[in-house]
């Protein structure tokens, strides 16, 4: 009997062991990153896609086209570790370098004038970045236009372009658009929902 329990106390460290191993591979990304394993998705029509969030990275969106040269320099100034690179005229992606200053270099930013929103860096399990802007694209069917407008006024969000195949549009200051689009998708009244990603393809 005693040999039974020692041999099933030794099964359960090597289970455990074996799950904490997993778990441990299963948050590094492809080329062996850590990467933080969150429950963020987007919807492909009526699919969940997962996202997951880059450690120490966020998505700058200006309300109006910024100076960068004069937005990049006063963020190197306070914060000498921070580096930017910037996708177009309104957006940059700032990697915060050093973790434990990361709350307050986030505050910092939350008192710039001109930003609109700043959103976790997010990327698919492949490896593909995925930001997050301040905006989003819908499709729906005319049958559920009213609804979709009611919708609309509720999440407070500005239609910016409207076409025969989807709508574009802005969620308001400091709003989620990942969260917001996904609002869209589980209402049942849209047909695609998902933020108006920033991809850009690896050059080759």
């Amino acid at each position: 009997m005693k040999i039974f329990e020692v041999f099933k106390g030794t099964w359960m460290v090597l289970v455990g062991m074996v799950i904490l191993l997993s778990i441990l591979v299963a948050c590094q990304d492809n080329d062996g990153e850590t990467i933080f394993k969150e429950q963020n998705y987007y919807y492909s029509f009526e699919e969940k896609i997962p996202l997951y969030t880059v450690e120490n990275r966020y998505v700058l969106r200006y309300d109006t086209i910024p100076v960068k040269n004069a937005e990049s320099i006063k963020l190197k100034v306070m914060f000498p570790e921070i580096s930017i690179s910037w996708r177009n005229d309104k957006t940059a992606i700032v990697d915060l370098g050093n973790k434990g200053a990361s709350i307050e270099i986030m505050d910092y930013l939350m008192d710039f004038e001109n930003l609109y929103t700043i959103q976790p860096l997010f990327r698919l399990k492949e490896g593909l970045e995925m930001p997050v802007t301040d905006e989003l694209v819908i499709g729906f069917s005319q049958t559920n236009e009213a609804e979709v407008r009611s919708l609309h006024k509720l999440l407070k969000v500005t239609i910016l372009e409207t076409n025969s195949v989807f709508q574009h549009l802005r969620v308001v200051r400091g709003a989620d658009a990942l969260k917001i689009a996904n609002q869209y998708q589980e209402s049942g009244l849209v047909d695609f929902a998902h933020p108006n990603f920033l991809i850009f393809a690896a050059p080759f």
